[in-house]
């Protein structure tokens, strides 16, 4: 939220919703450089719609009201930006850290001591600026504390790339088990479902006895132990007004919907579509068929108001919802599945690119 004042701090007005960043309820800190620069770190994210609650009789009167019961759905990943205008604009609203066991089973039980297993999550953050200018970031809760060192250049990089050549260290697919809810249930956790892995690195299809290489691969599998089955990935790159992405794929099942999105959303949330700016459905119809490899190009201007896709040398065009969103541009790519049931083929994806400013 956003405080102002008119009079040099004597008199406050807000709070209101800060229009420049999407958040979650986490600890959001400044950092000011040496050189006037201002610094970001926060949670861009958001947490797994609410369900019923008569579905988990396990919350008490408190957690009933929605307080706390799933509060480890949405503190996977920590962002960062830096204004060069005492905070007007920003630039960057990149993943400095993934939470290190987001895509990992028995997330609650991860072979710490007790009182280290409470809670897991990339949110609070203590910056600092070096004597070169780099930034040291301890960051993080419980077993997934960490220490990351970087240069605030990164933050002005416009382009990004992903192969799956050193996993999927890069990106977010886990899937939610479910679990008991609320704050502390014996040994279960705090406020966190379980997980299980979701999209997968599996052997190229098709490509005979000889191949190295491993793709990635979204489907759904069902599976009724879970909160939701359909399978999706989150990937973040520089946010901009204008860029492109190229995503090389191949559809042998149901397809997919690709999202453009200004904040990270849970790999397997079903209202995507409906809270980004761009959702559309790619199918084996739009890529030139079946079991084909081809690359999908998506450019946008963000002012404009407007997306175009474009494959096999035809183009589409769609109006963004940009009302209400960031107004900095994207800085995410959604992918999820389109089955409704089961389909083991889904699609294949070889790499994402996002280029341009």
């Amino acid at each position: 939220y956003l405080y102002t004042s008119k009079d040099g701090g004597e008199t406050w007005d807000g709070p209101k919703p800060a229009p420049m960043f999407c958040a979650s309820n986490t600890m959001p800190t400044f950092l000011k450089l040496k050189d006037g620069r201002i610094l970001f770190f926060w949670n861009n994210t958001e947490p797994l719609p609410k369900r019923d609650p008569a579905e988990y009789p396990e919350l008490n009167k408190s957690e009933l009201t929605g307080r706390y019961e799933t509060v480890f759905t949405n503190r996977d990943a920590l962002h960062a930006a830096i204004s060069e205008d005492d905070g007007r604009t920003w630039i960057g609203f990149r993943e400095v850290a993934l939470n290190a066991i987001r895509n990992r089973p028995d997330f609650r039980e991860f072979g710490n001591r007790k009182w280290r297993e409470i809670d897991k999550s990339v949110h609070q953050t203590q910056p600092m600026e070096l004597p070169d200018g780099k930034i040291i970031l301890p960051y993080g809760q419980g077993s997934a504390c960490r220490i990351c060192l970087f240069d605030v250049s990164w933050l002005y990089e416009t382009d990004r790339y992903e192969d799956f050549k050193a996993g999927l260290e890069g990106i977010s697919h886990h899937l939610f088990v479910n679990s008991l809810a609320g704050n502390f249930r014996g040994w279960s956790g705090h406020c966190a479902f379980n997980r299980v892995p979701g999209a997968l690195l599996v052997r190229e299809p098709d490509t005979g006895p000889k191949t190295k290489r491993e793709v990635l691969q979204i489907c759904r599998i069902r599976d009724e132990r879970l909160v939701s089955d359909r399978q999706g990935v989150a990937w973040n790159f520089p946010a901009g007004l204008t860029g492109r992405l190229e995503v090389e794929c191949r559809i042998d099942g149901e397809g997919f919907q690709l999202a453009l999105c200004d904040h990270w959303f849970n790999p397997c949330d079903a209202f995507v579509g409906e809270e980004s700016a761009l959702a559309i459905p790619i199918t084996a119809e739009t890529l030139g068929g079946k079991g084909a490899w081809a690359t999908l190009a998506l450019t946008w201007d963000w002012t404009a108001r407007k997306a175009t896709p474009a494959c096999g040398g035809r183009t589409w065009t769609y109006e963004l919802r940009t009302d209400g969103k960031s107004p900095f541009g994207p800085s995410y790519m959604h992918l999820q599945t389109l089955a409704e049931g089961h389909d083991p083929k889904g699609a294949y994806f070889r790499s994402f690119r996002k280029t341009g400013k």
